[in-house]
């Protein structure tokens, strides 16, 4: 009975020591899903603009839209707004002409970064656009 009763205690340890590392790692699991989503959002503020600078001019055309593409590579955008302090999104933009030549077609991709180590998190996004040639 008693080699019974010592392996109960050890397993029921054993259990103990793993429940208290587990719940030790779950706010760290929830503050690395929050700088995540965080990431995503800067990202995605960072295509908005990027699509903003390209496409909300009062005469949209190629000439204008393939500047401000040029305008927009390596462009660095810092947050400090509630949810987003300590964020940042970086924009590229990569311009291509249609096969006749009829039209420019814009790739804008944003990063977003957020937090420091050991809690920091990085997403991408990629968006299209095409201006077509004048008629």
């Amino acid at each position: 009975m008693l080699p019974v009763a010592i392996f109960l205690i050890i397993a029921i340890a054993a259990l103990a020591v793993g429940l208290s590392r587990s719940s030790s790692v779950v706010p760290f699991v929830s503050l690395q899903e929050v700088f995540s989503q965080r990431a995503f959002y800067a990202a995605e503020s960072g295509a908005n603009y990027a699509l903003s600078h390209l496409l909300l001019h009062p005469e949209v055309n190629r000439t204008a839209g393939d500047a401000a593409c040029l305008e927009l590579s390596a462009v660095t955008l810092s947050f400090s707004s509630n949810g987003l302090e300590q964020c940042q999104a970086i924009i590229g933009c990569q311009i291509q002409n249609g096969v006749a030549n009829d039209a420019s077609y814009y790739t804008i991709r944003s990063q977003g970064s957020c937090g420091s180590a050991p809690l920091d998190a990085s997403r991408s996004l990629s968006v299209s656009a095409y201006i077509p040639g004048e008629p």
